[in-house]
């Protein structure tokens, strides 16, 4: 494979801040969900949306009950987790529980084409400049290494994400430039736009706004996922029907003179079936 270098001239210094604060999703028992529960989504990247569906995935959620280790509270992901984990686009298992307000999820760099690739620049006999601090910024940061001796680092606000990944261990006490790999032809263009996002994060010391998806996509992924969560603690389609679009549209489009309430049910089940097996390649492209 060609590679071109992309090389930024700030010195960077990343360091951690901040802590994780767990929200379990309650799925024994009629949880009274409401749809206004998930309007935070709106405001939240691809990344979120992809992690929501990934984690309502049966097969998903088996595959994470055999891990040994159900977080990513270790020193290192091993490279066996790494390829289970891959098949459903992460780098390692997060808890299915947690909701993307509340997790800060890798992604697999060999699923995922949003991520850059980057590596260390031997600046040592060079003077020292004057730095960005990213910890300074209004981020949350998040900093893992994997057992291929590989750092995995996260940058997030509420509205966007990015995803590094250096081809060494970092030394995030100390400052260090680096240079970013754009693929020359498969998907090089997902990749610039990613670089452009970091330049300007780089430059103007925050994620610049980021169209997210379109009020309706988003609107339509939510009654989706309301009426998927409503099933799973027992509620039946009509009753999700009523919950969803009120009583008058179960009179006169359920049992009435016409089934076009019935017919938007199945259609939000059958969405919602696709888009969970689907999982993060809906919204990443791949």
């Amino acid at each position: 494979m060609f590679w071109m270098d992309y090389i930024f001239q700030n010195n960077v210094c990343f360091q951690l801040v901040g802590s994780l604060h767990c929200e379990f999703f309650v799925s024994d028992g009629r949880l009274e969900l409401k749809i206004s529960d998930y309007y935070y989504l709106k405001k939240m990247p691809k990344e979120a949306w992809a992690w929501e569906f990934t984690r309502r995935n049966s097969a998903y959620v088996n595959a994470w009950k055999k891990q040994k280790n159900h977080s990513l509270k270790q020193k290192e992901i091993t490279i066996l987790e790494m390829k289970t984990a891959c098949k459903f686009g992460l780098l390692a298992f997060n808890n299915p529980n947690v909701n993307s307000k509340n997790i800060d999820v890798f992604w697999s760099p060999n699923s995922t084409p949003n991520i850059l690739k980057c590596s260390l620049i031997d600046h040592s006999h060079s003077e020292c400049k004057e730095g960005l601090i990213l910890a300074d910024l209004d981020l949350r940061l998040t900093y893992v290494q994997s057992e291929d001796q590989k750092s995995h680092l996260l940058l997030q606000d509420e509205t966007s994400s990015l995803q590094l990944v250096f081809d060494v261990s970092l030394d995030l006490d100390t400052f260090f430039d680096f240079e970013i790999h754009l693929p020359a032809i498969y998907n090089r263009s997902k990749q610039i736009k990613s670089a452009i996002k970091l330049d300007q994060l780089l430059s103007c010391k925050k994620f610049k706004n980021i169209q997210g998806l379109s009020d309706s996509k988003s609107n339509h992924y939510i009654e989706v996922l309301f009426a998927m969560d409503l099933s799973s603690i027992g509620y039946s389609q009509r009753d999700i029907a009523k919950i969803i679009f009120g009583e008058h549209a179960i009179l006169y489009g359920w049992e009435g003179v016409s089934d076009s309430t019935k017919s938007k049910v199945k259609r939000l089940f059958s969405s919602g079936r696709s888009l969970i097996k689907a999982g993060h390649k809906t919204f990443f492209g791949v």
